[in-house]
């Protein structure tokens, strides 16, 4: 039997193969990584730009809080003025006023003195008064009977504007009886009447508020409640120096407005 050899060739060394397919796997190994290393880098600089989107949109959203805008500050600060209650203000100044020190009382020489003055702006508190009135008053046997001394001392002393009190005094007078402007002149400077100084009655015959055709109207009927007057008659006594003192055509009006 012929032994038949067969030739069988030795297995092949598989290192080479191995080799091969490892560089093989290495290079797909390598380009997965790349891949890999790309997406990764990408993924990174996403997020950088996500993260500094996120941090300007933060800076915009504080930016306003951090800087607010001036004319709404203006707004603000215009809405806290006109909160303030102009009640309150107008008590701060009244009290403001109210603590201001009195003016000191001067000192009188004597106790009658003292007790002249206190009488004179009593008298003054209640009435009007010029000069020589209240000097008359504080005076006479009718009145407080102080000495002469007392009461001049007590006048030069005591507070008093003798213009206002002319002013007053005049409109005293026309609010009580009708008066021609010339009549309420000779009232005013009257030794009889209020005793004011000329300039004093000048003064506050221009300052009161008289319609003077009114008050011819109301003399006039005051004549006529009295007695009886013919036009001419009434027109006489109206304009009269020792009657009421109207013009002329003041006491036309009143006697046209009678029906005379």
């Amino acid at each position: 039997m012929t032994e038949q050899h067969t030739d069988q060739a030795p297995p092949m060394e598989q290192q080479p193969e191995t080799r091969k397919n490892w560089f093989a796997r290495h290079k797909i190994l390598t380009g997965v990584g790349g891949v890999l290393l790309v997406v990764g880098a990408s993924n990174a600089v996403a997020g950088g730009d996500d993260e500094a989107g996120t941090q300007d949109d933060a800076a915009a959203i504080e930016q306003p809080a951090e800087q607010p805008d001036a004319a709404a500050a203006d707004e603000t600060s215009d809405a806290t003025a006109g909160d303030a209650d102009p009640v309150e203000d107008v008590d701060a100044a009244a009290d403001a006023v109210e603590e201001e020190p009195e003016p000191a009382r001067p000192e009188a020489p004597n106790k009658e003195s003292e007790q002249a003055l206190e009488a004179a702006e009593q008298y003054l508190e209640f009435s009007s008064f010029s000069k020589a009135g209240l000097l008359e008053q504080l005076t006479s046997e009718y009145g407080s009977q102080f000495t002469e001394k007392a009461a001049t001392w007590a006048i030069d002393n005591v507070e008093v504007n003798w213009k206002a009190e002319a002013v007053e005094q005049a409109q005293s007078y026309v609010d009580t009886l009708p008066f021609s402007k010339a009549g309420l002149m000779d009232q005013m400077t009257s030794e009889y009447g209020s005793q004011f100084t000329k300039a004093q009655a000048e003064h506050a015959v221009e300052r009161i508020e008289v319609d003077w055709k009114a008050e011819a109207v109301e003399a006039a009927e005051s004549y006529l409640e009295t007695m009886a007057f013919s036009r001419a008659g009434l027109i006489d006594q109206m304009t009269s120096e020792y009657g009421s003192q109207f013009t002329q055509a003041q006491a036309e009006h009143a006697a046209d407005q009678l029906g005379l």
